[in-house]
């Protein structure tokens, strides 16, 4: 009996390691479930700011003015920008949906919408992005994981935290565009 039960502790307790650890860091108030993405040139481009000269060097280099966004405190926070380019008409959209941490990665998922191949729409162009500031220890992990809505890795930093230590909370700081209430 005592066996039994030495055995089943020892089982459950590999069970319990065995299984993945995955934390919630941020999730969308926006709904993305039809979101389509019907273009293969996606320009996208995704900027983490994991400090500040990086940060604002790759911001100059975009065709949009991010101004607003070019300074804050690289040992506080970490800054997320995910923009489209110039786009030809209206009926474009991104989301950064939903950041968590799973073990050793943090995977960031974006959604993006473009509209269907016969749906009229304005055709001025336009600039669509998504943004986020968070606390930096938030996104700390081995590997940095940046993925589109149908699980396309589209980005992965691996190493870019050296010493810093993993903290598990859910903090949002700045959200763009701000929810409507």
């Amino acid at each position: 009996m005592v066996k039994n039960i030495l055995l089943a502790a020892v089982i459950v307790l590999l069970l319990l390691n065995a299984q993945t650890l995955i934390v919630g860091i941020y999730e969308s108030d926006r709904n993305t479930d039809g979101w389509q993405w019907y273009t293969s040139d996606s320009r996208t481009h995704i900027v983490i700011g994991f400090n500040q000269e990086q940060w604002s060097a790759v911001l100059d280099t975009l065709d949009h003015s991010f101004s607003g966004y070019y300074y804050f405190d690289d040992s506080k926070y970490i800054p997320i920008l995910v923009y489209l380019g110039e786009r030809p008409s209206e009926g474009y959209e991104v989301d950064i949906s939903r950041i968590v941490k799973e073990n050793e990665r943090t995977i960031i998922t974006i959604a993006r919408r473009s509209p269907e191949r016969e749906q009229y729409v304005n055709t001025d162009p336009t600039y669509p992005y998504d943004y986020l500031l968070l606390k930096r220890e938030q996104l700390i992990n081995e590997e940095i994981i940046v993925q589109d809505q149908y699980g396309n890795i589209l980005a992965c930093y691996r190493q870019v935290f050296p010493g810093e230590e993993r903290i598990y909370e859910e903090i949002v700081i700045f959200e763009y565009p701000m929810q409507e209430f």
